[in-house]
């Protein structure tokens, strides 16, 4: 701590300015706040000293992560400033805890701070304790104007307007009305085949190689990813939704590039906003949700690592004592692949004994149970009555009753009505009436429990009928099977396939397979 007040030179007296989006319409431009700390430092009789005039273009005052205001605090510890002009207090930050620490800690015997449009002077106690008082009234402002700005945009929001400022792929911002969003026709058909390739089994990284080989980029001529496609197939902005809220930017970064956080509330959801036109229909968007959960989640699914693998039955069949296997090339100079069991290669012969499986025969193997069980019209034809018998007709049954339902619950409203009327007309007595009500009541919930019931049945049936799109999906595509890539057969396997199990005996020719088909509806697994 100082022991009085210590002099100022004249020629090292600096000049810190710094503007963001924030200050937008407060008058504080970067011109305006150098003009002002000029005028006062000549009117004290200093000397403005550009090399010491240190300028935050862009940068917000929630934190001390400033390259100008990095580069000044050096200076201050190196001794060569004695004096801090700022156009106002809260351009040094906007936080109590940062100012305070900066001003009254670190630079506290070192360096004065002074404002040109604020009476501050940090070289008496009374200066300090009202520099302080204006911090305060800083911060405070600062939360109404942080307040203030997400009351707004969430009221926005709840109108249907897309409040972010950068608009997603295949939109961009209308110049007719702010917040609402138009289509980019070229990019929108590019989210159209995004969400085609995704339906037809296709992943997120093969459908960014396939835009990138094409050489079809995205924004500023960046290349596709598997995030970025992942992302796009989750959004539901794509078919009018508007969603706000469901993430944060971490604050600890300001307005900074960062992580973001999910938030523990419900996020704002409006449907079919007016303001934003649809790419694809919540067919195709729900279609993509269910391939996009299959891929992830589904039986037998393993990691998107194995799915790159250039190898069919890699990350899929396993050998009979649990491990997977890996492709290993024999050491002839033409030598072919074989599938190896990892187990044996960790643990040795006291594991497994499993020999290793010529690829080539293990591959012919699964395509041909594949294209016995699913390659004919008729065996397709046959899969898909399997899995929606007795829907359709339970579909028929569950929306008459719906019908029934809402016929009773008409049929009860009315009553209600006539008992009601009785009373008024003093028809019946008050005893009677509350009796008559307390029954029809009972009578409405019990109907409207019923049809909450079948509203369910319906919903869920309504979401096997879209499974069946999925496995329609993929029996169309095992049609062209010979045609396909690798990572393509691949995604038809883990479709279908529950569980692959190989074995070789040693010095036997061939393999023993187990191959389980995965139960859909009332399809029963087999070998």
């Amino acid at each position: 701590m100082s022991l009085g007040p210590k002099p100022i030179d004249g020629r090292k007296v600096a000049v810190y300015i710094r503007w963001s989006t924030d200050d937008q319409g407060d008058g504080t431009t970067l011109d305006v706040q150098l003009a002002g700390c000029q005028h006062y430092v000549l009117s004290q009789g200093w000397q403005v000293n550009d090399e010491l005039t240190i300028v935050d273009d862009g940068y917000s005052g929630g934190n001390l992560d400033r390259p100008g205001l990095t580069r000044l605090r050096q200076l201050v510890r190196q001794g060569k400033v004695d004096c801090v002009v700022v156009f106002k207090v809260d351009r040094l930050s906007r936080s109590v805890i940062d100012t305070v620490n900066l001003v009254l800690e670190e630079w506290d015997g070192r360096t004065y701070m002074k404002s040109a449009r604020e009476p501050i002077d940090t070289t008496t106690a009374m200066g300090k304790q009202f520099f302080y008082m204006l911090v305060s009234y800083a911060e405070w402002e600062r939360s109404v104007i942080r307040e203030r700005t997400v009351s707004g945009r969430r009221r926005r929001a709840e109108d249907g307007y897309k409040p972010s400022s950068v608009a997603p792929y295949g939109y961009c911002h209308a110049a007719s009305r702010r917040g609402a969003l138009e289509l980019v026709p070229t990019e929108a058909e590019i989210v159209r085949e995004i969400f085609r390739l995704c339906n037809s089994g296709l992943g997120g990284k093969t459908i960014a190689n396939t835009f990138n080989r094409r050489g079809t980029h995205f924004r500023n001529q960046s290349l596709w990813s598997e995030t970025t496609i992942t992302y796009m197939l989750h959004n539901r902005i794509y078919v009018g939704d508007m969603v706000y809220g469901k993430t944060t930017r971490n604050p600890r970064y300001g307005k900074e590039p960062g992580e973001m956080l999910l938030l523990k509330a419900e996020p704002l959801v409006v449907e079919n906003s007016t303001f934003i036109p649809p790419i694809v229909s919540r067919d195709e968007f729900g279609l993509a949700q269910e391939m996009l959960t299959r891929r992830m989640r589904g039986p037998g699914k393993p990691s998107g690592r194995s799915n790159s693998s250039p190898y069919l039955l890699s990350g899929i069949a396993k050998c009979r004592c649990g491990y997977g296997f890996f492709a290993k090339r024999e050491t002839t100079p033409k030598g072919a692949f074989n599938y190896v069991c990892i187990g044996k290669k960790i643990h040795g012969g006291t594991r497994c004994d499993c020999a290793p499986i010529p690829m080539a025969q293990l591959d012919r193997e699964i395509e041909r149970r594949v294209k016995e069980r699913f390659g004919s019209a008729l065996a397709q034809e046959g899969f898909m009555r399997s899995i929606m018998a007795g829907r359709e007709q339970l579909l028929r049954l569950k929306a008459a009753e719906l019908v029934e339902a809402d016929r009773l619950l008409a049929a009860v409203g009315e009553q209600l009505k006539k008992v009601s009327r009785d009373y008024r007309l003093d028809r019946i007595t008050a005893e009677e009436y509350r009796g008559l009500k307390a029954e029809i009541e009972a009578e409405a919930q019990e109907t409207q429990a019923q049809r909450s019931s079948l509203e369910a049945d319906v919903a869920r049936l309504d979401a096997e009928a879209r499974e069946d799109l999925v496995v329609k999906e993929y029996l169309a595509r095992i049609d062209q099977w010979d045609a396909l890539e690798v990572t393509e057969r691949k995604n038809i396997l883990r479709f279908f396939v529950s569980q692959l199990v190989a074995y070789r005996r040693p010095k036997e020719q061939g393999a023993d397979v187990n191959l389980e088909w995965i139960s859909l509806g009332q399809e029963q697994a087999g070998t």
